[in-house]
């Protein structure tokens, strides 16, 4: 008996396989559309989104810049001036016979007037105050020519670098270039003089002066004699 070999169809076999490619090129078109959309969302991110972003690693806040602190500066307690009391004076007389120390000391006022010894009086311990000496004439014994054209001109430290109106003209002659006028420190100024040797015979005394804003007072030497 003769068998005759019958060829195998392949219809069923081709069909599976197309719906495999079929299956294949779809996912493959799926992937590549996402891939598209993620790219586009990602593209379309803004400005702020990326600078939030880079600001926020890690989810952690940004650090908020440091304003620095200025220091306050501490106001100085302003001095307020008090009346002045009669300065405590002394004259000294040098070696030589010609010069002298001259010191004032700036005193509290305690009463109207100037007591018999101003030294007891508590000291204006500050350098608010200022002091002038001068020499002037004396009205006798006990007193120089001091009248009120001159203390007019005590509460004015402006118009100390004038002569006074009684006051005599280059009547003292200062050491070391020194100047009659100047700031108390602690309350006390010194200064060597002597005499002018142009200045005339007679007496005379030497004054000093404590001005301090509207307050002043003054004291004088005991008397000099030019001979």
């Amino acid at each position: 008996m003769q068998q005759s070999a019958k060829p195998q169809k392949a219809g069923g076999n081709s069909q599976y396989q197309s719906i495999i490619i079929t299956a294949i090129t779809l996912f493959a078109l799926a992937g590549a559309i996402l891939g598209f959309a993620i790219g586009a969302l990602n593209h379309q991110r803004t400005p702020q989104q990326v600078a939030n972003n880079s600001n926020n690693n890690n989810n952690k806040p940004a650090a908020k810049p440091t304003t620095a602190v200025k220091p306050t500066a501490t106001p100085t307690p302003s001095v307020v001036a008090q009346p002045v009391g009669c300065p405590a004076m002394s004259t000294a007389n040098n070696i030589d016979g010609v010069t002298f120390t001259i010191t004032i000391v700036a005193k509290q006022k305690l009463i109207a007037g100037c007591p018999n010894h101003p030294e007891s009086a508590s000291t204006i311990a500050n350098d608010f105050v200022t002091c002038r000496i001068w020499l002037a004439k004396a009205k006798d014994d006990q007193h120089p020519v001091i009248e009120k054209a001159d203390t007019d001109l005590f509460n004015k430290p402006e118009s100390f670098a004038t002569p006074f109106p009684n006051e005599v003209p280059n009547g003292l002659v200062f050491s070391n270039g020194a100047s009659q006028t100047q700031m108390c420190k602690q309350g006390q100024a010194n200064w060597n003089v002597s005499l002018s040797p142009a200045l005339e015979k007679g007496k005379y005394f030497i004054v000093g002066l404590t001005s301090w804003g509207v307050f002043y007072n003054w004291s004088w030497s005991g008397l000099l004699i030019k001979k």
